[in-house]
């Protein structure tokens, strides 16, 4: 759960920053969700989207290759 922000910060960053260096996305976009962090009441709210849309990413994966498990066996 802590890590939410930061994985959303990493992805925020390579469509943010699309022609630079990976470090400069990666650092980028965790810059850029640690000042919206820092934000009172915006802060829960991104906290919260952030949580949901990691889950939903993982969630996909997950079912994504469970689907290919099933197709090899």
């Amino acid at each position: 759960m802590k890590l939410c922000p930061v994985i959303v910060g990493i992805i925020l960053g390579k469509k943010a920053f699309r022609k630079n260096r990976a470090y400069i996305q990666i650092i980028g976009g965790i810059i850029i969700i640690r000042f919206i962090m820092l934000i009172p009441y915006i802060s829960f709210i991104a906290w919260i989207l952030s949580v949901l849309f990691v889950m939903g990413f993982v969630s996909i994966k997950y079912i994504c290759n469970l689907g290919k498990n099933k197709i090899a066996t």
